[in-house]
C-alpha cells in the first residue's frame, strides 16, 4: 500500500521545522513519529513501514522535525522539545485528538523527559519506544563509565562551552562540550533510561497510559546488553511491556517487519482509550 504524504511545516523560535503526514479516512487519531539524533527524519525505512501500520488501525502518520536533528544536534537542548512538540500538535489535530507517540532513540528519551516533568500532552493515548537507551552510559564510553573523569577531559579540552568534543573522547559525531556534559550527568533530565543502574527510570514507572518498549537484538547503544534493557526496562518496576526484535540493529534495518508485527499485536491487545 503506498502512502501519500503532504509537506507541513510548524515555525519555532529555532526556525522552521518540517514533516510529512499522511491522513487516513475516518481517522480515530494520529500517530506521531519523534526521530532520534542523525540521519533524516524521513527516509528510515521503518517510518513507510509504521505509517501503512497505523493506518490500518486507523491512524494518521506524521513523521517530524524537532530542534536538535542534524546538524542542530551539536548543541541539543532537550527544553526545545515539548514546545516544539505543542506546535506540532496543534498543526495535526485538536487538544481532543487522541496521539499515539512514537520515539526512536534520544527521541524517545526526549519522550520520557516529558513524562517525568509533566509536559505530556494530555492528549496521548499510548506511547511506543523504539530503542530507548542509557544516554549516560553510552556517551561515556570513551573514559569506561568514568563520569568524573570525562568532565575534567571536557574542561580541559574548550573554554567554550559551544565547542566540540574532541573526536579522542566521541567520534562518532560533532556535539559540543555543553550537550556533552548534560547528557553525560548523571540524575540529569537526559539520564531517563538509567539501565546501567538495574533501574527502567522514572518514566515507565510513572506513565499512565499504556506503552510498548522495543529493542534490536544488534542494537549497539544498549547497556548492559539489548536482552538485559529489555528486561530492566519492562521488569517490575515498569509500567511497559516489550521485547527483543531479534538481529535488529538500533535503527531496525533490515527487520522492519518484526518491528512492525510486535507494534501491531500490541495495539490489538493494549487497552488505549481513542
Amino acid at each position: 500500500m503506498e502512502m501519500p504524504f503532504e509537506l507541513v511545516t510548524v515555525e519555532h523560535s529555532n526556525g522552521s521545522l518540517h514533516g510529512l503526514w499522511s491522513h487516513t479516512a475516518n481517522s480515530k487519531g494520529v500517530a506521531v513519529h519523534v526521530h532520534g539524533t542523525w540521519g533524516n527524519f524521513y527516509g528510515n525505512a521503518l517510518i513507510a513501514r509504521t505509517a501503512r501500520l497505523y493506518a490500518s488501525h486507523g491512524l494518521d502518520f506524521v513523521t517530524v522535525n524537532f530542534p536538535g536533528h542534524d546538524e542542530t544536534a551539536i548543541d541539543e537542548n532537550i527544553d526545545d522539545f515539548a514546545p516544539a512538540l505543542d506546535r506540532w500538535l496543534a498543526l495535526v489535530g485538536s487538544s481532543h485528538t487522541p496521539v499515539l507517540l512514537q520515539g526512536h532513540s534520544l527521541g524517545a528519551v526526549k519522550i520520557a523527559d516529558a513524562i517525568v516533568s509533566d509536559r505530556l500532552p494530555r492528549s496521548v493515548v499510548g506511547v511506543v519506544m523504539l530503542a530507548p537507551f542509557d544516554v549516560v552510559a553510552f556517551y561515556s564510553r570513551a573514559t569506561e563509565g568514568n563520569i568524573e573523569k570525562l568532565h575534567q577531559e571536557l574542561e580541559r579540552a574548550s573554554d567554550d562551552d559551544h565547542g566540540l568534543v574532541p573526536t579522542r573522547l566521541f567520534d562518532s559525531w560533532l556535539i559540543s562540550t555543553r550537550a556533552m556534559r548534560n547528557l553525560t550527568t548523571p540524575g540529569g533530565r537526559w539520564d531517563q533510561f538509567p539501565t546501567r543502574n538495574g533501574d527502567p527510570g522514572a518514566a515507565l514507572s510513572r506513565t499512565t497510559v499504556p506503552i510498548i518498549t522495543l529493542i534490536g537484538g544488534d542494537d549497539f547503544a544498549a547497556t548492559p546488553s539489548p536482552p538485559d534493557a529489555v528486561s530492566i526496562l519492562t521488569g517490575p518496576q515498569s509500567r511497559s511491556i516489550g521485547s527483543v526484535v531479534p538481529g535488529a540493529p538500533h535503527n531496525f534495518a533490515g527487520r522492519e517487519t518484526e518491528l512492525v508485527s510486535a507494534i501491531d499485536d500490541w495495539l490489538k491487545t493494549a487497552e488505549i482509550r481513542w
